[in-house]
């Protein structure tokens, strides 16, 4: 195997450890350096290398967070965060998998997963859209073209025994109000189909 590279920050007995940071430079007249961590590509027999980023286990109180976010931009658009799978050309694609904190404390409640589109604080501007779109199957042949993916909307399973309170979780479908035009609408559609019957 090739040598590795370990960048470590310094212990302490009492105090906290040290923090590792790497930062781009600066420039006084353009734009800033680029940060880029990336494994290499995979040898013919091989897979390429793996990409983790996670914090650390804690025993007497929270554990660390994990932040990414852009920069604000004074006169242009706030930066984009891309998260992409790669393509599989002998397999099936990879997933994107976003899955909150399970809780073993009795009580509590475990981790919410909230996307939530971005504000529009000037006059005449819109907020921001969340969409949620399956996979089109773009393969158009007669035989057997490609099928479209699916969006599943589903309520938390109840596994608890007591009749009255172990209740399933709802699916919670609202329009947004409003302050003093109408409020939206909420909009359901069965697909339309080219050569056939449309969806049920």
């Amino acid at each position: 195997a090739g040598g590795k590279v370990t960048v470590a920050a310094g212990d302490a007995s009492s105090a906290s450890g040290g923090s590792v940071m790497v930062v781009s430079g600066y420039s006084n007249l353009t734009s800033s350096g680029d940060v880029m961590v990336a494994t290499a590509d995979a040898g013919f027999y091989g897979v390429s290398g793996t990409l983790t980023g996670m914090t650390g286990d804690s025993t007497a109180g929270d554990s660390g967070s994990i932040s990414l976010q852009t920069g604000s931009a004074a006169k242009g658009s706030g930066g984009d965060i891309s998260l992409a799978v790669g393509t599989g050309n002998s397999g099936d694609g990879g997933h994107l998998r976003l899955s909150a904190g399970t809780t073993m404390a009795e009580g509590f409640e475990a981790g919410s997963v909230l996307v939530s589109a971005g504000e529009a604080t000037a006059a005449g501007s819109t907020g921001g859209s969340v969409v949620i779109a399956a996979g089109p199957g773009s393969n158009e042949d007669f035989k057997h073209g490609g099928t479209g993916g699916n969006v599943v909307l589903s309520g938390g399973a109840s596994m608890g025994q007591n009749d009255v309170r172990d209740v399933g979780g709802d699916v919670v479908l609202t329009a947004g109000e409003a302050l003093a035009a109408r409020g939206g609408d909420v909009m359901m559609m069965s697909g339309y189909s080219n050569q056939t019957s449309s969806g049920d």
